[in-house]
């Protein structure tokens, strides 16, 4: 009696169980039906879906810009399913084939659907557990690959992995760079086997030796190539196939040429080649060299400059001032220079870089922290490394020299902004070096300079005029100077010295509205303070070793 009873309480607790479990259910579904349809009332579910993906390839560009292996964007797709329903359906999101983790190829790859897609190799993907995979995804996806970036792999994998490619089945490729992976002599027939015809390839980018002669650079809107000076190169080019190869890429938007090991002396005269669509070129070699290829490549005016000449020897400094024009007026210079309105001069490392852009705004110059254009926007980036020895006689003279001419002959009549740092001390960079290079400058309105270089760069800012009853020629329109890790030392310069130097120029009408002195030694808050008499408006962040 009393176990049939057990049996029924038993069968009417799993029963009321049963119910609360449908309960349970039932609730649970119109909970999620009543959060779903409040998160609808809120604003951000109102963002159109084109707004919303654009959104998530921003999210997508943030990661991969801090790590190209970074997946964490995919976040995004488990907010809510209105996110992720509108994330999955947009193939655009999914074409970044992550081979880094090889689990979510076969995922990403789906996702992408029949988008083209973009792909990224290092050195893990090529071992020999993960090659078969990725020659597999090749032979069946490189019909929609839109852009390969290979850095590590060896020669013979690289080959191998292109070889067994069917011919022209590359018809999307538009961006190969293979410029962190090594090439052998016949990598560009490989390439030229792949891509279809004609060819969609714009971008190309190649650790040299490189074959001069392919047509796969006919097609070309950015070239680069990387030679690795310190290797012996067996087949190095000639200028006429070099100049050859330039004629025949009339779409060359950028060109990148880095150490090409051609002839430091030409033979004969070319043709000019007239790249009309160029707007940047980078350049890095041996001043003659590089010297050459400028004398033989006529630009648009737009065109944007980075120049590296190496000075190995004194007569390179002829080569720079004939390049560029120099001092000499008659000179004719090799490129027609924008007109410069800003400009930074750095001395260091054994290297000068002179930047010169063609604008100026107030807006550029942060006295919390002096602050320039981006490089980027410049119209030219120049780069003088010594490779002279240090024994060298006259080293620092000849090094001077080469500054001095490419800065005279940049254009900047009309200068507006300039900053001249130095990290260390350059003998032939003094007063009369830098009034040589830049002359009065009447309209300047913003002067930076820095480190060791202060005292040279006072004394051209006073014009070497030591009769105090005379007005100052040189910035007679400057307003704002900033100065950083200067050392007011006796002995070295005197806090005194500028200070006198700022009085006399409110004297005759040319009083600065703001100085600025930014980790300064050896300024006490008395020179500060008596500098301040002189000027609108001085600034310091009482930085001071206190070393007296």
């Amino acid at each position: 009696m009393n176990m049939g009873s057990g049996s029924v309480v038993g069968a009417s607790s799993l029963d009321a169980i049963h119910v609360i479990d449908n309960e349970i259910e039932v609730w649970s579904e119109r909970i999620r039906v009543r959060r779903s349809h409040r998160n609808n009332l809120v604003p951000i579910s109102k963002i159109p879906v084109e707004l919303l993906s654009y959104i998530f390839s921003l999210v997508q560009r943030k990661y991969r810009h801090e790590s190209r292996e970074n997946l964490g964007w995919i976040v995004v797709t488990h907010v809510c399913q209105r996110w992720r329903g509108i994330a999955l359906n947009n193939p655009s999101l999914w074409v970044y084939i992550p081979f880094h983790c090889p689990d979510w190829v076969p995922e990403m790859t789906k996702r992408s659907k029949s988008a083209i897609l973009k792909v990224e190799l290092n050195s893990k993907n090529f071992m020999h557990f993960r090659f078969h995979d990725l020659r597999e995804f090749l032979d069946i996806h490189i019909s929609r690959i839109q852009k390969i970036k290979c850095y590590g792999s060896r020669k013979a994998i690289l080959r191998t992995l292109f070889q067994h490619l069917p011919p022209h089945s590359a018809r999307s490729l538009e961006h190969l760079n293979l410029c962190h992976a090594p090439q052998g002599p016949n990598t560009m027939t490989h390439i030229e086997r792949l891509l279809a015809e004609p060819s969609r390839l714009r971008t190309l980018k190649l650790h040299g030796p490189i074959d001069w002669s392919s047509k796969v650079l006919s097609s070309l809107t950015h070239f680069a190539v990387h030679y690795n000076d310190s290797l012996p190169n067996e087949s190095p080019p000639t200028y006429p196939q070099f100049f050859d190869a330039l004629a025949r890429m009339p779409a060359l938007q950028i060109l990148e040429l880095h150490d090409v090991p051609l002839p430091p002396e030409l033979a004969t005269k070319f043709p000019i080649v007239y790249l009309s669509q160029l707007k940047s070129i980078h350049l890095m070699g041996s001043a003659p060299i590089v010297s050459n290829m400028l004398r033989h490549i006529s630009f648009p005016e737009s065109t944007r400059f980075q120049l590296t000449l190496d000075i190995s020897m004194a007569s390179d400094v002829a080569l720079v001032s004939a390049l560029f024009g120099g001092r000499n007026p008659s000179t004719k210079p090799v490129i027609k220079w924008p007109l410069a309105r800003s400009l930074r001069l750095t001395v260091e490392n054994g290297q000068a870089h002179i930047t010169a852009w063609s604008y100026f705004s107030q807006e550029t110059v942060n006295f919390s922290g002096w602050s320039f254009p981006d490089a980027d926007d410049s119209f030219l980036r120049l780069s003088l490394p010594c490779l002279l020895l240090s024994s060298t006689p006259d080293r620092d003279d000849i090094m001077a020299q080469a500054i001095l001419e490419a800065c005279s002959a940049t254009p900047f009549q009309n200068l507006l902004a300039l900053s001249v740092v130095s990290e260390e001390e350059l003998a032939g960079v003094n007063r009369e070096s830098l009034t040589k290079a830049f002359g009065r400058q009447p309209q300047l309105h913003s002067a930076n300079v820095e480190g060791p270089a202060l005292k040279a760069f006072l004394g051209f800012m006073a014009g070497g005029n030591e009769d105090l009853s005379q007005a100052p020629d040189t910035f007679p329109s400057l307003r704002r100077l900033s100065i950083y890790a200067g050392i007011f030392k006796k002995g070295c310069l005197s806090a005194g010295v500028l200070q006198d130097m700022l009085r006399h120029r409110k004297e005759f009408g040319m009083e600065l509205e703001h100085v600025d002195f930014k980790c300064c030694t050896y300024l006490r808050a008395k020179d500060a303070k008596d500098m301040g008499e002189h000027v609108r408006k001085v600034t310091w962040d009482e930085v001071d070793d206190d070393s007296e």
